[in-house]
């Protein structure tokens, strides 16, 4: 009894948490609660873009470019890649990993959804089993459906394979089994095609609930054994654009509700000096849909020769960005980047920006001249080892 009654005089002496009373803190000296903060109406002529890093547990920020304001950050999962955009509506989605041990433990696999004006989730559709491909980071491993009501998701078990997930009805519809192709570009408001192994493109049709209704292999669209494509395309309209290890475009054509192949072009000149070719495969390309100028990341290599254990000459950093005229299919400019780069993006506005990620931060450019307009402060702007960009326009 003399113990517990020292024991509760000594806590009324010290007040609450062994504090002294008269060290306590006055509740109303302090601030208002924190609040969810809600993003701005984006001002016509704004650059805003997210930037996703590449890392265990990733995270997206939306930069406003012309500023260097950090208006929001969203958390990606185990590698997660960038947040999907849809054209329209309140909303966008993100395909998630979980770990619950984190880096190990029971695997969790949702697409969450958030709220486009507070960056909240709002609501997340799980995936079971879990089987989302994860590794390199890639701008072609989720897509939207042209409609916005599918997204279709890249599984790797290591068999390969695609999820197709119900955004309208919030479900997980099933699996698609694809045989060797991998990568996934919308191709209608309910199709989607493939790159696959042999050199052929796989395209694949859904019902009105997301289940397959057909599909078609597509065969000759490229050399997969001596000059295979990076699978991270960029499209313009109905057609998607891909580089070859080797510096030939190739393009598939899905207009009409068919698919074409258009004749391959070369863009490596034979008198550029030095041997060019397409820079890593993260997210090389991006196109301004309004000029029609492709923006290509390249590599400075010394050879073309094929070394032990495949091309390994396609996966470095680009030292220049070249700009393309789509419809002629000649070259406009090459612009010098300042520093050694991983991917590229342009804002889709009358005024574009060229957003250029370094690995470690954002350098921005003026897309029409190629001048340097500023670098994103790796310590304030943007946080973490930086590999795909979205402008959103």
């Amino acid at each position: 009894m003399k113990r517990t009654f020292f024991a509760l005089a000594l806590a009324a002496s010290m007040g609450f948490a062994g504090v002294p009373a008269s060290a306590q803190i006055d509740p109303a000296s302090l601030p208002e609660p924190l609040i969810t903060a809600t993003l701005p109406d984006k001002p016509d002529g704004a650059h805003w873009v997210w930037i996703a890093s590449f890392a265990n547990y990733a995270h997206a920020d939306l930069i406003d470019a012309d500023s260097g304001t950090l208006l929001g950050s969203i958390e990606l999962g185990y590698q997660g890649l960038l947040p999907q955009l849809p054209g329209s509506g309140d909303e966008f989605y993100n395909h998630a990993v979980y770990m619950t041990r984190g880096y190990h433990g029971d695997l969790v696999e949702v697409v969450e959804i958030f709220d486009a004006k507070t960056l909240e989730i709002k609501g997340e559709i799980p995936i079971d089993p879990p089987k989302a491909m994860r590794g390199l980071a890639s701008s072609n491993l989720t897509t939207l459906t042209d409609n916005d009501r599918f997204l279709i998701q890249s599984f790797f078990t290591p068999a390969l394979s695609f999820g197709v997930v119900d955004l309208q009805e919030r479900k997980y519809v099933g699996e698609i089994e694809t045989g060797g192709c991998a990568h996934t570009m919308a191709a209608g408001s309910r199709r989607f095609l493939s790159l696959c192994g042999d050199g052929s493109v796989l395209t694949v049709d859904l019902d009105e609930n997301g289940a397959e209704s057909g599909r078609e292999t597509h065969p000759g669209f490229f050399d997969a054994e001596g000059d295979p494509l990076h699978p991270t395309g960029a499209r313009s309209g109905d057609v998607w654009y891909f580089a070859s290890v080797r510096g030939v475009m190739h393009a598939v054509d899905t207009s009409g509700g068919g698919i074409s192949f258009q004749e391959p072009w070369t863009f490596r000149d034979e008198d550029d000096a030095g041997v060019w070719v397409p820079a890593a495969p993260n997210q090389h390309m991006a196109i301004h849909e309004a000029s029609g100028r492709l923006f290509l990341l390249m590599s400075s290599v010394p050879d073309l020769e094929r070394k032990p254990g495949g091309y390994d000459f396609h996966r470095g950093f680009g030292f220049e960005t070249w700009v393309f005229d789509i419809k002629s299919r000649e070259r406009l400019a090459r612009y010098k980047m300042d520093k050694a780069a991983a991917a590229v993006a342009v804002s889709q506005d009358d005024a574009p920006l060229l957003y250029v990620s370094t690995y470690s931060h954002v350098d921005i450019y003026d897309a029409s001249t190629g001048e340097l307009t500023r670098t994103l402060n790796p310590d304030v702007e943007v946080r973490g080892v930086l590999v795909l960009m979205q402008p959103w326009d």
